[in-house]
């Protein structure tokens, strides 16, 4: 106990005199939260997003807003070496320690960031212990889905607030690169726009590897998986077969923006002599979502039954990361595309599904958003092709009649128009332009 409590008040100290980095702006809004409410906010997502960054930007912003002194703030960082092996009835020493070291600051706002907090089980007692008290306004990260699903909303018993973080969009892409982003881009900016998406289609949105040379990036990109394996699958879940699991997750990045089938998955790996079963394979799925690496999307349906029997299309968190570890799709700016597009949709709308109409054809997106209403959303990269053009429309076409909507979009990577008919309407949308939201439509009518 002695040692812990050594070490939290290394950590403690070592904040104070902190330089803080230079950052990055998110645009992810973090709510203010009025005196008097109560609630822990957590931040949620992938490792290596900029979840300790949103930390300081939120440190940032009350020392701005609310003239917050840096010995108000506690920040505790449980991938700390120091802090290995710490249990979760240890963690009073946290608030307890810095009761002794700022005296002064008893009674008054502080306010706690404990950043990857699943790393202690039995975390949530604690925290919803703080939570009853009052006295602390408390900021997590966690890099599970679980933490947003299960440990904060039931544990805290309502009293969390979870906001998932994602890679950077393509405009703090921009933003990162210091490039600025005009409401009515000229034909030269148009063409620097058009340039740096492509590019951002290549790289990802992970923070640390924008700017980075093609060989350290792929490196970076691919620790990173490795890492989320390791922490947040293996140990997490005590998983006996992690070559099969490593296995599966190269797969699913290299069919990335595809159809992903469990069974011819497992008859794959059958063939190869590989020992696993059909339910690892499920419940691998679901550590591999838990972890927010990949993402299976379900065919739109009421029917239970029918969203279970059909393939599930599968996408990653990032575009980069699909690069980083498949150079067949370094070359594939349709599937890039269209796995940048669920990114983006992700962070817009609550509910994500593919469409496919009675005949059978395929639309990329349907997004449902939280007042109910449905948008449908084609990724083309070319429509050159008058019979990819024919094609991917027919679908559109069909599933804006059968679903009753008035319009759908098409992204692209160049082209611009319209195209109407029966008194409905498809918008072609260069996919810069549809990215960064300069028509300024994209979530107006949800």
């Amino acid at each position: 106990m002695d040692e812990i409590r050594k070490s939290i008040r290394e950590i403690i100290a070592d904040f104070q005199t902190m330089p803080l980095r230079n950052l990055t702006r998110r645009d992810m809004a973090i709510p203010v939260l009025p005196p008097g409410l109560n609630k822990v906010i957590a931040l949620i997502g992938m490792r290596r997003t900029g979840k300790t960054c949103l930390l300081q930007q939120i440190y940032q912003d009350l020392q701005t807003t609310q003239g917050v002194g840096r010995s108000q703030i506690i920040y505790i960082n449980f991938e700390d070496d120091r802090l290995e092996g710490v249990i979760a009835d240890q963690l009073r020493l946290i608030t307890d320690t810095h009761a002794e070291m700022f005296p002064e600051q008893a009674g008054g706002p502080r306010f706690l960031f404990l950043d990857e907090i699943q790393a202690v089980a039995g975390w949530e007692l604690f925290v919803r212990r703080l939570v009853d008290q009052g006295d602390l306004r408390i900021y997590l990260t966690g890099s599970s889905s679980k933490m947003l699903s299960t440990e904060v909303a039931s544990s805290l018993r309502g009293r969390g607030l979870s906001l998932e973080v994602s890679p950077f969009s393509f405009r703090e892409y921009l933003r990162r690169l210091a490039i600025e982003i005009p409401e009515r881009p000229d034909s030269k900016q148009t063409a620097l726009l058009k340039n740096r998406f492509r590019e951002y289609l290549i790289v990802g949105g992970f923070p640390e590897t924008i700017g980075a040379d093609e060989e350290l990036r792929i490196r970076i990109l691919q620790e990173y998986v490795l890492l989320a394996i390791h922490r947040d699958m293996v140990e997490r879940h005590s998983i006996k077969n992690p070559e099969a699991l490593k296995a599966l997750i190269r797969i699913l990045l290299e069919q990335a923006s595809s159809l992903f089938s469990i069974n011819k998955t497992y008859n794959g790996f059958k063939s190869q002599g590989r020992s696993v079963s059909k339910d690892s394979l499920y419940r691998f799925i679901d550590y591999i979502q838990d972890a927010f690496l990949l993402f299976p999307v379900e065919v739109f349906s009421a029917s239970q039954n029918r969203r279970l029997v059909n393939p599930k299309k599968i996408y990653a968190v990032d575009p980069g990361l699909v690069t980083a570890f498949s150079w067949k799709y370094a070359r594939n700016t349709g599937a890039l595309l269209e796995n940048a597009v669920y990114c983006e949709l992700r962070g817009t709308y609550p509910q994500i599904n593919y469409y496919r109409t009675k005949s059978g054809r395929e639309v990329d997106f349907v997004g449902t958003g939280p007042t109910g209403r449905f948008r449908l959303f084609q990724v083309c990269a070319d429509i050159g092709d008058p019979q990819t053009l024919a094609r991917e429309t027919a679908a559109l076409w069909e599933a804006l009649d059968e679903m009753g909507i008035a319009e759908g979009v098409v992204v692209t990577l160049d082209e611009e128009r319209r195209m109407e008919q029966a008194g409905k309407q498809i918008r072609f949308l260069p996919a810069y332009a549809w990215f960064l939201d300069l028509e300024g439509r994209k979530t107006a009518d949800l």
